[in-house]
């Protein structure tokens, strides 16, 4: 069993953009997350058979959106800070 890289988790192309509302895409980003539960619970019983494939690749998808939101929140509060 293998961990995971790190380079396997970059923030994706939307990190650069500024957002035009923040507490929209944090609630889009809560959104999208929630609307994945079947998919965890469905991960999480192949994993006990045996089978962690879909749960790896779960975790890796959260986590580049964690990292594209992330970086997106810092890219627009750069950008809004601007004089």
């Amino acid at each position: 069993m293998t961990g995971i890289d790190a380079a396997d988790v970059r923030p994706g192309p939307d990190a650069r953009q500024t957002m035009r509302s923040v507490p929209v895409a944090v609630r889009a980003a809560l959104e999208d997350s929630l609307a994945l539960v079947p998919e965890l619970y469905e991960a999480e019983r192949r994993s006990a058979a045996g089978d962690d494939a879909p749960a790896r690749a779960l975790v890796r998808r959260r986590l580049v959106a964690g990292a594209t939101l992330l970086a997106s929140l810092w890219h627009t509060a750069w950008v809004r800070s601007a004089p």
